[in-house]
């Protein structure tokens, strides 16, 4: 078994398998390369390794969903005038779209930014900021609105969040083979993590954006109202959702 190849070579399953059938090739084949039945085979890790990454994409729902629209894609060749084939084998004039997020929507017959959990990985949420603020007196006691303004990351202006040059072609990213997420735990099975090299899309440009630099955001200051409830205490803390930093994927 060579875990370079696709998952369902991986697991020995044909693409229409059924997730019984995924969860039980899974289990025979963990048995059989588990490094402690095979101390002196140097490649039984591996295979082990590959094993447990390739069920945690197929016995999930929406990560197997979109691991199978990369996969009949592996090559995206996205040429400003040219011409590409969308689902149904028709030509599609990308050269009249906007941007590379409308062309990948053209592609794949979805919508949203390439950021969006269809190329590549579930949304996940961005960091929190946080925010050193002095309240004035009066306001502490009596309660009152401040306005404060704090960095963040919000879709280029330049490529509209693609992080792709306009003439750019896009080609299945070599670092994650396509998947949008690599294996960051040196652990059995690992864990996954979005990929640093295309941002989490499974997809990469030959040319980046010269202003964001390839990660579809820049970043800006933004102004926010904060409710300041009256009677508060120094060293109180304040939560506002969804003021945080932007999350890979789209969350």
């Amino acid at each position: 078994m060579d875990p370079q190849n696709d998952f369902y070579e991986v697991l020995e399953v044909p693409e229409n398998a059924t997730d019984s059938e995924i969860k039980s090739a899974y289990r025979r084949l963990a048995k059989k390369y588990h490094p402690d039945r095979n101390p002196k085979d140097s490649k039984i890790a591996e295979h082990f390794k590959a094993v447990g990454e390739a069920y945690e994409i197929l016995s999930d729902v929406d990560k197997r969903k979109d691991y199978d629209q990369r996969r009949n894609f592996p090559n995206i060749s996205l040429a400003g005038n040219g011409l590409g084939f969308g689902p149904s084998g028709k030509h599609v004039s990308f050269g009249d779209l906007a941007g590379v997020g409308e062309i990948l929507s053209t592609i794949f017959g979805q919508k949203g930014p390439p950021h969006s959990s269809r190329y590549g990985i579930k949304p996940r949420r961005g960091k929190d900021i946080h925010y050193r603020l002095e309240v004035p007196f009066r306001t502490a006691v009596r309660g009152g609105k401040i306005s404060i303004k704090v960095p963040t990351d919000e879709n280029c202006a330049q490529c509209s969040g693609s992080g792709a040059h306009t003439k750019s072609k896009l080609y299945r990213c070599g670092e994650c083979k396509g998947r949008g997420a690599i294996t960051f735990d040196q652990r059995p099975f690992g864990r996954l993590r979005p990929c640093p090299a295309c941002f989490g899309r499974g997809v990469s440009p030959d040319r980046k954006c010269g202003k964001c630099r390839g990660s579809g955001f820049e970043r800006q200051d933004r102004r926010i109202e904060i409710n300041v409830p009256k009677g508060i205490d120094s060293g109180s803390k304040l939560k506002i959702s969804g003021k945080g930093k932007r999350g890979l994927g789209g969350g």
